[in-house]
């Protein structure tokens, strides 16, 4: 197998975080929809290793497809309006598709109909796929021509993080803060009954918010009953206002920014096309944790009729789990073990396919690409300010959101990067840093939504610091300093 993306030049990493490879397995399929429509993606590679992802693209080839993509599809109005259109219509038929799919006991389909029915969910996923991907490639470029034309106009350091980190934010509320506001509106109820009916329409609405590309979980209506008896009316009345005056702060604070730096109209309109697209992309996790759910429903009817372990079944992929659905084809043993070990997906952009590589022969190939050089004896390093504020506190190291419990209520979460898993901890945490990332990633979105310093693309924080160690989160000037060695 030839691999073309060049381990000595920069790369773009995304990761590695718990995952598993059925979930992601479906972004191939959709890639190849998107290049059908706008600049495709360029050659991508996601290596499974003992349940983590890691996914990695040529830095620079990344975000030439990203400007491109915002120059043709974001930033003119008729066609940015057309793919917003195309998405909207997308999410309408796969939102119908899963309601359709829900409402059927896969348990009692036929063995064609039961096929048939996940050949209907992959088509509206894939369909899915192909707008959604636009906002996120197209952001890679956006926020690269935001820098360049922000550094002509801003010479000052800590005014170039405030004015880049104030324009990108999102004016909209995150899917995860319409959840929580939703839920603590609740706590306002006084009638019973209606409280009852309230947590039981919000469990249907709601129950698949913390799915990963790892796992899925249907949540019980007790998970949010705990969540909303530990708010009393008055404290609910005043979180929801909290987060509603941060958007509208936010808003506020975009406008100085426009004004107080004379920025063009030109600069205002890429800025709010990011900002926007920061949002759309994150809105997009709400509908693939749902589709992981639904992903795992036939997972599980295909391990009951199969006599195989629904574990094993998340290292098939795709074209593996049709298979054994239309004729009972199954994958050996054999391969799942090497798979659970190492498995390299790679997609090919000139092939517009993607190749699969297991066990050791993954590892050799992944191996050039896992290197990362760092001065183990440095007393501080810098990131990419997400958002602004400084703050010490103790380090924890989160290598996965099964490590949540050791984080207390001000420490200072430290990750390779945050995925939507990870909320728990980052409602704890004082202050995030993580390895990778930039100001669309996961955790710059929501160190924003939650109004504590973020430093994010630092790349060695993860092997610099240690569990325990005292340290200091500059996000005025991108600096992380240790201030007591472990």
């Amino acid at each position: 197998m030839k691999i073309s993306i060049d381990p000595h030049k920069k790369l773009f990493k995304w990761g590695p975080i718990d995952g598993r490879p059925i979930y992601p397995d479906y972004w191939w399929p959709g890639f190849i929809f998107f290049a059908r429509h706008f600049v495709g993606w360029p050659d991508t590679m996601a290596y499974f290793e003992k349940e983590k992802i890691l996914v990695v693209l040529d830095d620079a080839a990344l975000y030439a497809a990203g400007e491109e993509n915002l120059k043709r599809s974001i930033l003119p109005d008729r066609a940015f309006v057309k793919s917003y259109a195309g998405w909207q219509k997308a999410i309408q038929k796969f939102r119908q598709t899963i309601r359709k799919i829900c409402a059927q006991e896969l348990a009692s389909l036929s063995q064609r109909d039961l096929h048939r029915s996940f050949l209907l969910f992959e088509k509206s996923y894939e369909q899915f796929w192909d707008f959604g991907l636009l906002a996120e490639l197209a952001n890679y470029g956006d926020d690269r021509m935001l820098e360049r034309e922000l550094r002509k106009k801003i010479k000052d350091e800590e005014d170039f993080h405030y004015a880049f980190e104030r324009l990108s934010a999102p004016e909209k509320l995150s899917f995860y803060q319409k959840e929580e506001i939703e839920l603590l509106s609740l706590a306002i109820l006084r009638n019973r009954k209606m409280l009852e009916s309230g947590l039981r329409r919000h469990q249907r609405k709601y129950f698949w918010i913390l799915n990963s590309y790892h796992h899925t979980r249907v949540l019980p209506i007790g998970y949010f009953e705990k969540i909303l008896a530990s708010f009393t009316p008055e404290e609910a009345k005043r979180k929801i206002e909290l987060m509603r005056r941060i958007y509208a702060q936010m808003k506020r604070d975009k406008k100085d920014v426009l004004k107080k730096f004379r920025l063009s109209k030109d600069v205002e309109k890429i800025a709010q096309r990011l900002s926007f697209c920061v949002w759309w992309q994150d809105a997009r996790k709400a509908f693939i944790f749902q589709a992981n759910h639904v992903i795992d429903l036939f997972l599980r009817e295909a391990a009951r009729r199969h006599v195989l372990d629904f574990h094993d079944l998340h290292y098939y992929v795709a074209d593996e789990i049709r298979s054994l659905l239309q004729s009972g084809k199954k994958v050996s043993g054999k391969e799942i073990v090497r798979r659970k070990e190492n498995f390299l997906m790679l997609y090919r952009a000139d092939q517009k396919g993607v190749q699969y590589v297991s066990g050791t022969q993954a590892q050799r190939f992944m191996q050039p690409y896992l290197k990362k050089n760092h001065d183990s004896s440095a007393k501080e390093f810098k990131g990419i300010v997400v958002n602004r504020g400084k703050v010490c506190g103790t380090a924890r190291i989160i290598h996965s959101p099964q490590e949540i419990s050791k984080m207390k209520k001000g420490d200072i979460l430290v990750a390779a990067m945050t995925s939507p898993d990870y909320i728990l901890a980052l409602k704890k945490a004082a202050a995030v840093v993580t390895d990778e990332g930039g100001m669309t990633c996961h955790a710059a979105i929501v160190s924003r939504e939650l109004g504590i310093p973020g430093i994010v693309g630092t790349r060695f924080a993860t092997q610099l610091l240690k569990d325990g160690m005292m340290v200091e989160v500059d996000a005025y000037n991108g600096i992380v300093k240790i201030l007591e060695k472990q």
